[in-house]
């Protein structure tokens, strides 16, 4: 530092940040002396250190994360309480929820049977399958309907908002499917609800075929064997729920009086 005319001396400063060709005096200087660097230069010292926004939000940054520390530090007891808590309460949570290995992750729906012996898929789906979807259109709370059109059965699956009762959910079916009845054929049996069940409970499908061929078993003696004996088995097996047999042919009986 320079004392006075040509005079200097030594002095110790403390540095702060770097800036380019920039770098902060912090402690050891006052406003107005003038030093020299390695002897060849003179410095001014300014009012204050040049400081870009980058650098000063990193500086702020540093200081708070160093305030936390020197806190921590501090209160070492009490963080150390407060995490023994919170791990705590972790495990507590842990334990107290609930565990599904298969959660049912579909909305609350209502499935929809119908069936008509004798027409072909193109005919179920214009005589029976979208009347039923017209008139559950405008049902409350209906989020979206799709189905499934096969010979001589329809299923229709209708979709409700989330966290819609579902024993509300099938009156509200319930009451469509009357209005719906009279946009049916005559010889169509009126459409039934399936048992409460989920999506997610699909898991089996079973296949009926003849080993001789339609020699030994044509397909009404399968769809009669299906109907009448397998269904009612599968039905008597604790946790199933539904049973629905689809292709095949129906027998008909009909009576011709000649006179």
């Amino acid at each position: 530092m320079q004392t006075g005319g040509e005079r200097f001396e030594r002095r110790l400063v403390r540095t702060g940040l770097r800036d380019g060709e920039y770098v902060g005096i912090e402690d050891g200087l006052a406003l107005g002396e003038r030093v020299v660097s390695r002897g060849a230069y003179l410095a001014h010292l300014a009012a204050a250190p040049r400081r870009t926004p980058a650098t000063a939000t990193r500086t702020e940054g540093a200081d708070m994360i160093a305030d936390l520390i020197r806190w921590s530090l501090k209160d070492r007891l009490f963080v150390l309480a407060a995490a023994v808590l919170l791990l705590g309460y972790g495990i507590h949570r842990a334990i107290e929820m609930p565990v599904d290995v298969f959660p049912d992750l579909t909305a609350p729906t209502v499935t929809v049977l119908a069936e008509a012996p004798g027409l072909a898929p193109t005919e179920m789906e214009t005589l029976v399958t979208i009347p039923i979807e017209t008139a559950l259109n405008g049902a409350a709370g209906v989020r979206r309907i799709r189905s499934s059109t096969a010979i001589g059965s329809a299923i229709v699956w209708v979709e409700f908002d989330w966290g819609a009762e579902i024993y509300r959910a099938r009156q509200i079916v319930a009451e469509k499917l009357q209005t719906a009845r009279a946009s049916l054929p005559p010889e169509v049996p009126s459409p039934v609800l399936a048992p409460v069940t989920s999506i997610m409970g699909e898991v089996m499908y079973v296949a009926l075929r003849s080993e001789g061929g339609a020699d030994q078993h044509d397909l009404m003696t399968l769809k009669t064997l299906a109907d009448w004996t397998l269904r009612r088995q599968l039905l008597a097996v604790p946790g199933v729920a539904q049973v629905i047999p689809t292709g095949g042919r129906h027998a008909n009986t009909r009576c011709c009086s000649t006179r």
